[in-house]
Parts: C-alpha cells; structure tokens; sequence
C-alpha cells in the first residue's frame, strides 16, 4: 500500500508472488497461502483508496482444477477444486480474482470472472 502511496499509478500490474513450487508447497503450506492472500489483498485494497484505474492481477495454472488435461481454457477456472499439491497457491490467485469482481461491482463495471 506504501508503494501506491509514494507511486500513484494508472495501471497496476501485479506479478510478485511468494511461490517456489511444489515443494514450498509442501514444506511451508500457511506461510505460502498467506503471504500470497495478504500480498495480493493490499494491492487490490489500495487500488480503491489511490484510485488507480485498472489492475491486473497474473494468475497461475496452479487455480485450475486439479484433474484438467491439455490446453487450459479461462472458461475452465472454476469447474473444480486445486490439485492437492498446490491449493495453497492456486486458491490466493481465485480468492484475487473474486476480490477484483467485488471491487469491478462497486464501480458498476458489467465484466464477471
């Protein structure tokens, strides 16, 4: 949020993620999760105070459902649960997602997740 403070922007494109595979996956499972979820959540949050007029938010093959095979469509984001070895990282991006719709509906924008 500082950041937004001191550096009014636009367009803020948010890439940064605590992530290290599967492996952190497995050894720091709540430290992961949180980390991504509050991360993300300051940025959008600060989005509305500074008034910055688009964010994007990179997501991650990771918020797919565990069990999809070839070429991951954006349709296919929400047809079921994270593979087990990754959800504390594939939910934080769902959760960004359902926060940029909450923030998009307070401004009356029609585009949905």
């Amino acid at each position: 949020m500082r950041c937004l403070l001191e550096h009014p922007c636009d367009l803020l494109l948010h890439t940064a993620a605590y992530y290290g595979g599967i492996g952190i996956n497995q050894s720091e499972p709540a430290k992961l999760y949180y980390t991504n979820l509050v991360m993300g959540a300051n940025l959008n949050g600060g989005r509305t105070t500074r008034r910055v007029a688009k964010v994007v938010n990179i997501g991650t093959a990771c918020s797919y459902p565990g069990y999809l095979e070839g070429h991951l469509k954006e349709q296919d984001l929400w047809g079921g649960p994270c593979h087990a070895s990754v959800v504390n990282y594939g939910l934080t991006k769902k959760m960004l997602a359902v926060q940029g719709e909450a923030y998009r509906s307070n401004t009356g924008s029609t585009r949905s997740i």
